[in-house]
């Protein structure tokens, strides 16, 4: 989840395209909180594989925001220390992009970033300065500045070559009130898409906007409650949130609160949900949101068109499974904290994941591999 007040990294926004759309061509699912249909978490869980990342001198990770998964390598962004860790798909550590400041080729505040796919360039965003910051995996290359008339806060390249950017929702300059911006690879303007009208001073959005699934990106948009998939031939809502009752009031969103603290404390004494979070897989959507001060985890079956609430899957930071933060094909890709696995330094454990052993508990995360059953 991301604040942007402008105090940290949230987005709070309806898109008015979301009262338009013919929400009998989008698949509907059902996240009821009166007649839930639960699932033990360990009875639901097919596969969990473990991966630790490397620790050292040069790796100090000290909060996962972001992870990318380019060509077999793991790209982690740390907004606490300002870097974006490389490491190899066993975890090796091989390269880290750390150049905060005001000089040439540094950033201030890394926004969000992107790896391209065929050059392994990565293009890190700014998010005080807007402007677009190129690295090979050691050097600046180049300086990009974007010429658009609205903050934007989260990147990604699309399969046709082109980048979507999402805006931060705070501009009151109709010309740029638009939820997403396609440019060319030369970060020309294309077109602008998802039109908003209502504005707010505190922002509230998902952790990962953009997922690739297949050969489309997934993208849920700034407080809202369809899925939308990225394609060749434009962008389609795909998937319609039902929380019934429990979907939040517009009035409250837009109201002239500037207190962070009073917006979030309203939220939980609310009868909505909030802080909602979508990560798609070919097979499956794993959703998790807050509601009432507590967490909930719901996983869909694209197959079967059938969800299940999991229970306790959010308990104690994700115990030894990980919050899934991205997907890889059928399987979510979440982080562990490795102090949660110095529990499982059981004989039957340690045979099948021999460093559990070794673990420092002050170490780096562990990557999860995480794949459900079907549900049916």
């Amino acid at each position: 989840m991301k604040i942007f007040c402008f105090v940290g990294m949230f987005i709070v926004s309806f898109l008015s395209c979301s009262r338009n759309t013919q929400l009998d061509e989008i698949e509907r699912i059902e996240i009821s909180l009166k007649d839930m249909s639960i699932v033990e978490k360990d009875s639901i869980i097919e596969g969990l594989n473990l991966i630790p990342l490397e620790t050292n001198k040069n790796c100090l990770i000290t909060h996962i925001d972001k992870i990318k998964i380019i060509n077999n390598k793991f790209y982690i962004l740390d907004r606490k220390s300002g870097s974006i860790f490389i490491f190899n798909d066993t975890g090796q550590f091989l390269s880290k992009i750390s150049k905060q400041g005001r000089g040439e080729g540094e950033y201030l505040v890394i926004a969000d970033f992107d790896v391209h796919k065929t050059s392994n360039d990565i293009y890190v965003l700014d998010g005080m300065t807007g402007n677009l910051l190129v690295y090979s995996e050691n050097d600046f290359i180049r300086n990009v500045k974007l010429e658009f008339g609205a903050k934007v806060s989260d990147i990604c390249f699309l399969n046709n070559g082109n980048i979507a950017f999402e805006t931060q929702i705070f501009t009151r300059n109709s010309e740029w009130k638009y939820q997403l911006l396609i440019t060319d690879r030369n970060f020309q303007l294309l077109s602008k898409e998802l039109p908003y009208e209502r504005t707010s001073s505190i922002v509230f959005s998902p952790v990962t906007s953009f997922m690739p699934v297949k050969e489309n990106i997934s993208y849920l948009p700034i407080y809202s409650d369809q899925i939308f998939h990225l394609t060749k031939e434009g962008i389609l809502p795909k998937y319609k949130l039902d929380f019934g009752n429990n979907w939040i009031d517009e009035d409250f969103l837009f109201d002239k609160n500037s207190d962070p603290s009073k917006f979030i404390q309203g939220l939980e004494q609310s009868n909505s949900i909030y802080s909602l979070n979508t990560i798609e897989s070919h097979n499956q959507i794993f959703i998790y949101f807050f509601y009432k001060g507590d967490k909930y985890a719901f996983l869909y079956d694209k197959k079967s068109k059938k969800g299940k609430f999991i229970e306790n899957y959010m308990k104690n930071d994700c115990e030894y499974n990980g919050l899934p933060l991205i997907s890889d094909k059928d399987r979510f890709v979440g982080v562990i904290n490795p102090f949660n696995l110095t529990n499982l330094k059981t004989k039957k454990h340690v045979k099948n994941y021999p460093f559990l052993s070794e673990i420092d508990p002050n170490g780096n995360p562990i990557i999860s591999y995480i794949k459900f059953k079907t549900i049916n």
